[in-house]
């Protein structure tokens, strides 16, 4: 490794009552084979961590203390303005680093003068009460062009480096901001230099699963779109395939606050020392999102493949059926409600009776949450279907919720039309109803259907441009 001249490294860490993780942060800092640092470390108004700090007795620890709680943007300022080092880097206080991030990072900037900045990876781990991990798992973002920036933040702070003489160009944190003020510096950064990716593992993002340690979200749902909005207003482009991807993401956002409505009456009656929710990850993001703005705490996510479902909108901590079995042991009086939220009526129907078989014995509830949203209500969904009352065939895209409501309605709607359910289930029929699978669909029944009526967010459109005999109608609804 090139080390001269020797590049100091300042890695700074917030702090706001968390002691004990603190501790280990900074271990993971001293632990470090490249010496050439110093740790600043901000506690943000909360319980003093002065004595934590000096038992180290490491003069590269450098503590400040705030009396008044300066968020995220204001306390990264004050380190920063105190930063002797040459590069930049940054860690939570409930996080870790590996060994080699400095060396890493050392590396980088030595081989690449004129680098600014770079980010590494990074790992996803489990982790229960007593700091072992259950689960470890790459959480490493593929290279992707800046402009993604634009439209969703792939960087975390936890993984970027950069020269301190960035600041000079790019400016600080954003003090205005209440949130995203990482993305928002990010995307500053991105503006002026090239953030490379350094494909190596040098941090571990932590999650423990107690009910005292949960993220919660820095934006409560009914400021989502505003603050979205809010960045891209500070970040303007005239890029046509980033302003789509932009209306998309906005769009997302909007249908959040639609289901919150309608959940909000579904689950105030839940009364449970642990909420469990469980389903398809494509949907998880917006019950995290929700129950958390309903006023319900979600306590664990399950899911068999852990590291997929926490990727998704909010922290939750995520568990599989082993992780769930144990907390359960330990805690047998405890009362446990399990939100199902599936896309297909057959994967609810799966999941309510495998999770009735794991937790028997147990004081248990369930309930069943519906998957598909939109700005169409059943009424403007009927007066839809009415339109093509001179079709002669129907099909309906899947047998999920959604495309189960659609059919209800099309029978109220069109009750003399012939239809059938496109769908990859493997079955041959459902309520009366033939099911032919996509292939056979395309290439036997495509030329003689009139309409398709895509129940579900996947679609047939681009296989069936082509075909003059078929016409779509996307229906989704709100329940």
């Amino acid at each position: 490794m090139n080390n001269k001249p020797e590049l100091k490294i300042s890695v700074i860490t917030p702090t706001f009552n968390r002691r004990t993780l603190l501790k280990r942060a900074i271990e993971s800092v001293l632990a470090q084979t490249y010496p050439n640092f110093e740790h600043i470390i901000v506690n943000d108004g909360g319980e003093s961590a002065k004595d934590i700090v000096e038992g180290f007795a490491d003069s590269r620890l450098k503590y400040y203390e705030s009396k008044k709680n300066l968020g995220r943007s204001g306390s990264r300022n004050f380190a920063l303005e105190r930063a002797t080092g040459d590069i930049i880097c940054y860690l939570d206080d409930d996080d870790l680093y590996l060994e080699n991030h400095f060396a890493t990072v050392a590396d980088f900037f030595s081989e690449n003068t004129e680098a600014a900045a770079c980010y590494t990876a990074q790992y996803y781990c489990v982790e229960n009460e007593y700091g072992e991990v259950l689960h470890k798992r790459h959480m490493s973002p593929a290279p992707r062009p800046l402009t993604d920036l634009y439209y969703n933040n792939f960087i975390n702070m936890n993984i970027l480096a950069h020269r301190k003489t960035a600041l000079e160009t790019a400016g600080m944190f954003n003090n205005r901001l209440k949130a995203y003020v990482d993305w928002d510096f990010v995307l500053q950064l991105s503006k002026h230099f090239d953030i490379p990716h350094v494909p190596v593992f040098t941090h571990e993002h932590r999650h423990r699963i107690t009910p005292d340690n949960i993220s919660h979200p820095q934006v409560q749902i009914k400021n989502i779109v505003r603050m979205t909005n809010i960045i891209y207003k500070l970040h303007p482009t005239d890029d046509a395939d980033i302003i789509k991807k932009r209306e998309s993401y906005i769009s997302d956002r909007r249908r959040l606050k639609a289901k919150v409505r309608y959940l909000r009456n579904r689950i105030k009656n839940f009364t449970p020392d642990y909420l469990v929710v469980c389903g398809s990850k494509s949907a998880m993001s917006y019950n995290n999102a929700i129950i958390v703005n309903v006023g319900r705490k979600i306590d664990f996510i399950l899911d068999s493949d852990l590291y997929k479902t926490q990727q998704t909108f909010l922290n939750i901590p995520v568990v599989n059926d082993a992780m769930l079995k144990e907390l359960m042991n330990r805690h047998k009086d405890g009362r446990y409600s399990f939100m199902i939220n599936e896309s297909n009526t057959l994967d609810i129907d799966r999941s309510v009776n495998h999770i009735s078989a794991l937790c028997k014995g147990f004081d248990v509830q369930i309930l069943r949450v519906a998957h598909n949203v939109s700005r169409k209500t059943p009424k403007e969904v009927i007066h839809s279907i009415g339109q093509i009352s001179a079709a002669g065939q129907v099909a309906v895209f899947g047998i999920g919720l959604s495309g189960r409501k659609v059919m209800e309605f099309m029978k109220r709607a069109l009750p003399e039309k012939e239809y059938f359910i496109i769908d990859d289930c493997g079955q041959k029929e459902f309520e009366g109803i033939k099911i032919v699978n996509t292939t056979d669909f395309l290439s036997n029944c495509a030329s003689s259907t009139d309409f398709v009526i895509c129940g579900k967010r996947q679609n047939l459109n681009g296989r069936l441009e082509d075909n003059p005999d078929v016409q779509l109608l996307r229906l989704n609804f709100i329940e």
